[in-house]
């Protein structure tokens, strides 16, 4: 029987599903005749194309956090989430385990749901955490709040401590239960292709001497919105990857949805963007600076822009000036902010790829 591994991967946003599907397409390139199980409730064309030995299924094993929009968080559903998915939990674990005595795996990659935690245990393989966060710490100022919270992270720390270690990413926190195995270089995802090529594609001549400023949120502001931050500077010009209801205003450029958002994204001096790992990874690789909206309340967002500020300027956009469109004088004091010479390790992906091969005996640890 080939070797075979099972990647659980968190449907939270796109972060943790474009990483891991950069993990796994370094992996297959490497290893092709092994087979890789995704399992998650990520969209099914992250992953399309990956290798040939490379499935994926469509499975509840993670909640996340429930997004009203890119920065309003509903912390409320999310808990009514979470409590569901823990009444759910052994039937869950007692079916995930089943399958993977069935197909063979031999170990599991969580990114990262607690619950990979308790089907390893059940399944009798090992499971490794990889991520710069858990849940349980994401999840705890709330939980502490609730009455049956303490009884709920219990049960979310449980599947961590269930697990064999921890492959951590960059910007991270503290955890009780799990030992860090490895510190991880960041999962970048590279350009494809060249600057004139990319600004051919966006329509933009190369003698156009505007800063370009990439809104790269989905909802979040309505179209009056960022016609009012357009047209307040027009030194400016932005690329959207907002859908339009209509045409964009004079200064602002759609981008194409067949351009990849990191062809696009190189050939910007700064982003808008909500904090997540997967943007501050992208504009540190692609050398962008980064004014970020605030969300209420994602403890990660803090520890993420401290922890970036030395590779990437990052600053934030103070809430009421976002939803007003008043960006101008935010995105000019950021653009003075010099690109720091120092650069932060981004080969993630192949580091992951490899230690996985090594810990199924593909070669020698």
């Amino acid at each position: 029987m080939p070797a075979r591994w099972v990647y659980y991967i968190s449907g939270h946003g796109y972060g943790h599903a474009q990483r891991c599907a950069h993990v796994v397409r370094e992996f297959a390139r490497r290893w092709p005749d092994v087979e890789v199980d995704i399992r998650t409730t990520a969209a099914p064309f992250i992953f399309e194309g990956l290798g040939k030995r490379v499935s994926y299924e469509h499975v509840e094993i993670d909640r996340g956090v429930i997004e009203d929009s890119s920065i309003q968080l509903n912390w409320p559903k999310t808990f009514e989430n979470l409590r569901d998915l823990i009444q759910d939990k052994d039937q869950i674990v007692r079916s995930e385990a089943a399958i993977l005595r069935d197909t063979g795996a031999q170990m599991i990659l969580a990114d990262i749901p607690w619950l990979a935690g308790y089907v390893a245990q059940a399944a009798g393989i090992p499971c490794y955490a990889q991520g710069n966060f858990t849940w349980d710490w994401i999840y705890e100022p709330y939980l502490q709040q609730s009455a049956d919270g303490r009884a709920m992270r219990d049960v979310i720390s449980g599947g961590y401590q269930r697990m064999s270690g921890w492959l951590r990413l960059p910007f991270p926190h503290e955890h009780r239960h799990l030992k860090v195995l490895a510190e991880l270089p960041l999962v970048d995802t590279p350009a494809i292709l060249p600057p004139n090529i990319v600004l051919e594609r966006l329509g933009i001549s190369p003698d156009d001497t505007r800063q370009r400023i990439y809104f790269a949120m989905r909802g979040g502001i309505s179209p009056e919105t960022l016609a009012h931050a357009v047209a307040e500077d027009p030194s400016l010009l932005y690329l959207s990857s907002q859908p339009a209801t209509g045409s964009l205003p004079t200064g602002a450029i759609a981008v194409p949805a067949d351009l990849r958002f990191w062809d696009a994204l190189s050939v910007c001096n700064l982003a808008i963007s909500k904090l997540g790992h997967g943007i501050v990874t992208d504009t540190i690789a692609h050398r962008v600076r980064l004014l970020w909206p605030p969300r209420n309340g994602f403890r990660e967002d803090l520890m993420l822009a401290a922890g970036a500020q030395p590779y990437c300027p990052n600053a934030e956009l103070p809430l009421d000036d976002f939803l007003a469109g008043r960006w101008a004088s935010h995105v000019h004091l950021l653009l003075q902010a010099p690109l720091p010479e120092t650069r932060h390790p981004i080969a993630g992906a192949a580091f992951i790829a490899d230690w996985v091969a090594r810990h199924l005996g593909l070669f020698p640890l």
